[in-house]
């Protein structure tokens, strides 16, 4: 997925690597947790590898296809049919129902016919059948990042991504929502998660960890 990955930001004047001659892969049906500390790069390694930033030097392949070198809307294309990003802020439209922000990526494919059925029956499977017609603001954390996790899934991506999936979260939703992260490799999806949460580590079936030089 990466090979010699290095990122480089301009502060001041000053030129920094956030992190230099990194190289993951990560599996069909595997968790793989990038772990570290606040300001290690975390978030700005699942940008690079999901084609939403450049890197300086490296390269990336999502799927088979080198990602780093595409233009913005091919790697946007790429995004769309091979991967789900899960954030931690879960930015659902507010405006929408649950199930309305799980089919968005469908109907922004073109596909409405399809878009509110397959939304309803993944919303079931998350636990949400009950709440598909509620807002947002009538869900609780927990119910907003699974209908974060759905609007992710919808297009059944073979890599799925999530930043600090639980940072937002009680204990009980954590774990409900780790569980949902965590079963996503029995489909044989490859789960890339960044976090600092050692109950995410333990899940994972490898941990990378950007704190060590």
């Amino acid at each position: 997925m990466a090979r010699g990955l290095g990122k480089r930001y301009l502060s001041g004047g000053q030129q920094f690597w956030v992190f230099r001659g990194l190289c993951l892969e990560v599996e069909a049906g595997e968790m793989v947790c990038v772990w570290g500390p606040s300001g290690s790069g975390k978030t700005t390694l699942l940008s690079l590898l999901a084609g939403l930033e450049r890197p300086t030097e490296g390269t990336v392949h999502l799927s088979g296809v080198r990602v780093s070198h595409l233009s913005e809307a091919r790697s946007a294309d790429l995004r769309r049919r091979h991967l789900g990003f899960v954030f931690q802020f879960f930015y659902l439209l507010p405006n929408l129902t649950a199930v309305e922000n799980i089919a968005l990526p469908l109907v922004l494919a073109g596909q409405s016919a399809v878009a509110l059925p397959r939304a309803r029956a993944l919303a079931r499977r998350l636990g949400l059948g009950d709440r598909c017609a509620s807002y947002p603001a009538q869900l609780s954390g927990g119910e907003q990042q699974r209908v974060a996790i759905g609007r992710a899934l919808i297009n059944e991506p073979t890599v799925l991504m999530a930043d600090e999936p639980a940072g937002n979260l009680d204990a009980a939703s954590a774990t409900v929502v780790l569980d949902i992260l965590r079963g996503q490799t029995a489909e044989g999806r490859a789960v890339l998660v960044a976090s600092h949460n050692t109950r995410i580590a333990d899940l994972a079936d490898r941990v990378v960890d950007l704190g060590v030089s």
